[in-house]
């Protein structure tokens, strides 16, 4: 499916691979509805796009823990296009910490985000994509959805978790032509990096250059994805031979995790 001509929602679209994402979907013709809670960015990002790429972008303060605020994301998309044709639950935030120092705080406003956003979006969606007979939902986790982080362990349980709702609905949609695709970052150097809580004090070791990417070429690969219809995209074969290796080698990943990471 070629996205010229359609229409993309993105959450989480105010920095990071949401933005990107909206900058390579006009380059390809594609309209946009994009959400995020800093409302400023995201007028910023709708003017420098029409500008450069005379599409239509339709931006909207977007809170994907809040019912009310998510209706009104996928109203205003109804209202102002004919059809929603990809929607992407890009909205996220990361923790690090040990599980003594994650409080249920923490854990709230990291799985309310992470897993009950993508779960409150993807079920306004549905029933306009299954009406439509057609329609593609794309889900960002993240390599920590396939492998076991330490001292990530929320993060990935709500990362495990988008990949489990990804796995099952591409099965449960599949008869009404609703392609559902999983994608799985490994590290890039983004906002999302920068904003990441971390909860321990602890020395980094130096982690290797090789395993990261950049937000332009995740974009990219993404949007290639999405046109080829993809079951899985992992951006570097890379990191989707790391998560091979875990169901074949566990041990070796963890070997690697205590000489690289910690």
């Amino acid at each position: 499916m070629k996205i010229a001509g359609k229409t993309l929602l993105i959450t989480g679209a105010s920095s990071g691979i949401g933005k990107a994402l909206a900058y390579k979907s006009a380059e390809k013709n594609a309209n946009l509805c994009i959400g995020a809670r800093r409302f400023d960015k995201l007028l910023q990002i709708k003017e420098e796009i029409e500008q450069q790429y005379k599409v239509k972008v339709v931006p909207v303060k977007l809170d994907v823990r809040n019912k009310e605020s998510i209706k009104y994301f996928v109203g205003t998309a109804l209202e102002s296009f004919n059809s929603i044709d990809v929607l992407i639950n890009n909205a996220g935030v990361g923790l690090e910490g040990s599980i003594e120092k994650v409080d249920e705080e923490n854990y709230d406003y990291l799985m309310d985000i992470n897993v009950k956003g993508v779960y409150l979006l993807t079920k306004e969606i549905v029933p306009i994509m299954k009406q439509q007979y057609s329609g593609t939902i794309v889900n960002i986790s993240s390599l920590g959805g396939y492998v076991g982080m330490p001292l990530y362990s929320i993060y990935s349980m709500s990362k495990f978790a988008v990949r489990g709702l990804t796995e099952s609905l591409r099965m449960e949609l599949s008869p009404y032509k609703i392609k559902v695709i999983g994608v799985y970052p490994g590290p890039i150097p983004t906002e999302f990096q920068k904003m990441t809580k971390r909860l321990d004090e602890h020395k980094e070791k130096n982690q290797p250059n090789f395993f990261w990417d950049n937000v332009e070429n995740t974009a990219r690969k993404i949007i290639q994805g999405i046109e080829r219809g993809k079951r899985d995209i992992f951006i570097r074969p890379l990191w989707w031979f790391t998560a091979a290796l875990v169901s074949r080698y566990p041990s070796l990943i963890d070997f690697l995790y205590k000489k690289f990471y910690r």
